[in-house]
């Protein structure tokens, strides 16, 4: 198994099932629009948005109309939403490939409608309401819901269907009582704007307000759809958060030994000579860097997993390579595998450690895995699948 020779990713499909049951029964009736943009938080888009198609998924969330169409070529049927900017251009491709667009502001729905009309296609659609994140969407950030005017406007333009109206919290991870007003206060303009619509007879299919924060936390808010996202991998949204249901972390990051060695006292270790060794030491280079997407920041800190044991980084992490300690464990040799994120015996490495310590967050590190790591896929302890994103032999 190639893969094995020198770094990759491990998914767990049987895990990530897992996951997903769990947020089917946390939506309680309300459809899943599973978030795949970022090729999967990492993940890997096509074997995961699968799987969850096959598992009851209502839909899926994107970035850009590239993710959706990467989607729609791999086979998967549901509704495909792109969250964020489309240019007019791949009007043709939109249509072709059946995808949905976020319309967020009056000047984007009438150029996006004029070029549906100028080639008779029929343009689906969501509303993106702005109550407070601040980036994209119509203005509801007060009372005077003067978007909603334009909204009706909107939904005037011939060529465009528009099946749904959404919102996103910016706090809704944060259990901080400010924070926890903030997202109440979100809630009331997005249900206000929906309900006045409603009662000027603009009632959507889709309505939808909860990421995966709110999924958890919020689950008494409205709406007919939930747009998990973080969690669906494992993770929380924010560090230390209880979402309220158990969580199976999918990926691991694998590595295997490239050389073994001996230095002695005062002997530097990787560029810039930041480590110095006060000893005799046993040290292994493991062949996983800054290019696959391991943090520079974790240079001369942490440590990655072998034959069970911490085995700490020293020295600056490069691009391809970082050096590790492993004067007390034994039996390391060229191709042991290393555990860099993940589980080895009764020691774990997460997403989660590796952010805090360069004081990011658990998305920034997941997103980075660099292409040129294959993403193996296991079922029942087995490989069943091994995609090389950045090409293979």
């Amino acid at each position: 198994m190639d893969f094995l020779r020198r770094t990759w990713a491990e998914i767990d499909l049987d895990d990530a099932l897992f996951n997903f049951e769990q947020i089917k029964q946390k939506a309680a009736g309300r459809a899943v629009m599973a978030v795949v943009k970022a090729d999967g938080y990492g993940h890997g888009a096509n074997m995961l948005a699968k799987l969850y198609e096959d598992n009851g998924a209502d839909g899926f969330a994107v970035s850009n109309i590239n993710e959706a169409i990467k989607l729609r070529k791999f086979g998967i049927k549901k509704d495909i939403l792109v969250l964020g900017f489309t240019p007019i251009k791949y009007i043709q491709q939109m249509y072709a490939f059946n995808i949905t667009q976020t319309v967020y502001c009056k000047e984007y729905a009438e150029q996006l409608s004029l070029a549906a009309g100028e080639n008779n296609f029929m343009i689906k659609a969501h509303f993106k309401v702005d109550t407070g994140m601040g980036r994209l969407g119509f203005n509801a950030r007060d009372n005077s819901l003067n978007g909603m005017a334009e909204i009706e406007e909107c939904l005037k333009m011939p060529n465009l269907k528009f099946e749904g109206i959404f919102t996103h919290f910016s706090s809704a991870d944060s259990i901080d009582s400010e924070d926890i007003a903030f997202s109440d206060k979100q809630y009331a303009l997005f249900s206000d704007t929906v309900d006045r619509l409603k009662q000027n007879g603009h009632p959507f299919k889709y309505v939808h307000c909860c990421n995966s924060a709110a999924s958890a936390l919020r689950s008494a808010d409205n709406g007919n759809l939930i747009r998990p996202g973080i969690i669906l991998y494992g993770l929380s949204p924010s560090y230390g958060l209880d979402v309220g249901f158990t969580q199976k972390p999918i990926m691991s990051i694998k590595s295997a030994v490239s050389m073994v060695k001996t230095i002695r006292k005062g002997d530097a270790v990787s560029y810039g000579r930041t480590f110095v060794a006060d000893r005799e030491m046993m040290v292994a280079t493991v062949p996983i860097g800054y290019a696959d997407g391991f943090p520079r920041a974790m240079s001369n800190k942490g440590f990655v997993l072998i034959n069970g044991k911490k085995a700490p980084i020293i020295g600056r992490v490069c691009m391809d390579q970082l050096t590790v300690d492993i004067t007390d464990i034994q039996g390391v040799e060229i191709g042991t595998v290393v555990t860099v994120i993940g589980r080895d015996g009764e020691n774990e490495i997460t997403f989660d450690d590796i952010a805090e310590s360069c004081g990011t967050i658990s998305y920034e590190i997941m997103c980075n895995v660099s292409i040129r790591m294959p993403r193996v896929y296991i079922k029942d302890n087995k490989t069943v699948e091994v995609v090389y994103l950045g090409g293979t032999l």
